[in-house]
């Protein structure tokens, strides 16, 4: 699934902040010189993929597409609920996937020779996925939380954007902040991230209006007041 927001953009934008601050400290802290930073948005992308670029090379492992699922570790996936919401559920771990079995179908799962190890669980992972998503089906997005939650498994129900406006936990995080905006009054927007003690970083503003700064822009250029003035009047450009 390709997703819903420009993630090359993003992640391409991370991998510069940090290369500029590792070059700004090799440049001013270490005597060293200034250097170019040669961002790719491919790149950038193709880095988050780990080990699969390895083990198609060493092992012949070529992934498939998988949904929510891993190639190398099972189970793992999105399931619906009986309320029609949805749940992930993580048991990559050894000690979560035991618990997750035991939660679903007690000792006897937990002890069935298809899922002890690892590898049997991934050999078996079209089998031990249906047992879950049968589990989960039948049970609403509160009791699968609760129950799995309590048995120490990695659960979690999958919000949709505007349920995150409330959340608990998001409010407490002050992961969203509310920033001036001259038309809006104010603009809600995502806190910046990570959160520094001794530099805390902040937004001062939203972006600037459309025009705001022609005006400014127009003087830099060498244009009087007065023909400023009059582009404005008759439409040529727009001023803020």
């Amino acid at each position: 699934m390709l997703p819903p927001v420009a993630l090359g953009d993003e992640s391409a934008a991370l991998f510069a902040t940090w290369s500029l601050l590792a070059a700004l400290y090799w440049r001013d802290g270490r005597g060293g010189s200034g250097q170019v930073i040669d961002v790719s948005l491919f790149e950038s992308l193709y880095s988050l993929l780990g080990p699969l670029p390895t083990l198609a090379k060493h092992l012949g492992h070529a992934p498939v597409r998988s949904g929510s699922r891993l190639s190398f570790s099972s189970p793992r996936n999105v399931y619906g609920t009986a309320d029609g919401q949805w749940v992930a559920v993580s048991g990559t771990a050894p000690s979560r996937a035991v618990r997750l079995l035991d939660a679903v179908g007690g000792q006897k799962l937990v002890d069935d020779e298809r899922f002890r190890t690892p590898a049997g669980r991934q050999e078996h992972a079209d089998d031990l996925d249906a047992l879950v998503a049968a589990w989960i089906g039948c049970r609403t997005a509160a009791e699968v939380e609760r129950t799995l939650g309590e048995s120490g498994v990695a659960v979690s129900r999958v919000f949709s954007v505007d349920e995150t406006l409330d959340d608990r936990h998001y409010v407490a995080r002050g992961t969203l902040t509310d920033v001036p905006d001259n038309a809006l009054g104010s603009v809600t927007m995502q806190a910046p991230v990570p959160r520094m003690s001794r530099t805390p970083g902040r937004i001062d503003r939203p972006g600037p209006q459309l025009g705001c700064h022609t005006a400014e822009v127009l003087r830099e250029l060498g244009f009087s007041d007065a023909e400023i003035e009059r582009g404005a009047s008759d439409g040529s450009w727009g001023v803020g």
